[in-house]
């Protein structure tokens, strides 16, 4: 009796792992496939702050682009180490670093608090946006360009001014985060971009290939 009680503790174990390992990985597909039907041409036109205009405010507002990841970010008083928090989460960063600088920063949790705010009035359950990509240092470029020919030598990635927000998932803020997707959530998202816009305080691209809002900070 006693084996057969461990066989089937054994087996519903085995069962949940499976079941936690793979079941974000088929909303991950399932976001993504529901996000290729979001009205690209509306966001194109809303959204087109191109490379050369955020280049020149991540050069006005941000560091020096830094060559690898032995340099100590810690240590240096122009960039802040950015965490998953309540106003927004972080994807696994393959190809960039989680800092930026202060401005940018305190910018990018005014939008994920600005984004759960407008959520919640509009009786819809809290999430977090996700971050996918933030300070990339010159290594990080050059590798990346070896996965992803668009990648460009001279990104506003590298000044700690810019990050980018993905537009087809988004995160559930219980105790177990899920991915999940919303075509309001994306409108929320693209409404408060509008308004940080508007304010002057960020240029805004919509990155259809990347699937995420390109974001840099003008301050």
């Amino acid at each position: 009796m006693t084996k057969r009680i461990f066989a089937y503790a054994f087996i519903l174990t085995l069962l949940f792992l499976g079941w936690y390992i793979c079941w974000p990985r088929v909303m991950r597909y399932v976001t993504l496939h529901k996000a290729r039907n979001i009205p690209s041409k509306m966001y194109d036109s809303k959204f087109a702050d191109m490379n050369p205009l955020q280049l020149a405010a991540a050069k006005r507002y941000g560091i020096n682009p830094i060559d690898d990841r032995t340099f100590d970010f810690e240590g240096y008083p122009r960039l802040t180490e950015i965490k998953r928090c309540e106003a927004y989460s972080i994807d696994d960063l393959t190809h960039s670093v989680p800092y930026l600088t202060p401005a940018a920063a305190q910018l990018l949790k005014e939008i994920g608090e600005d984004f759960q705010a407008h959520a919640l009035e509009e009786g819809m359950s809290k999430c977090r946006i996700v971050v996918t990509s933030v300070l990339r240092t010159k290594e990080d470029v050059r590798r990346l360009k070896k996965v992803n020919g668009n990648a460009s030598d001279n990104s506003a990635h590298c000044y700690g001014t810019t990050f980018d927000i993905s537009y087809y998932r988004f995160q559930t803020c219980g105790r177990v985060p899920w991915d999940v997707y919303d075509d309001r959530l994306v409108e929320i998202l693209a409404d408060v971009l509008t308004e940080k816009r508007k304010d002057g305080l960020c240029y805004v691209r919509f990155e259809k290939k990347q699937h995420c809002f390109h974001i840099t900070s003008r301050r």
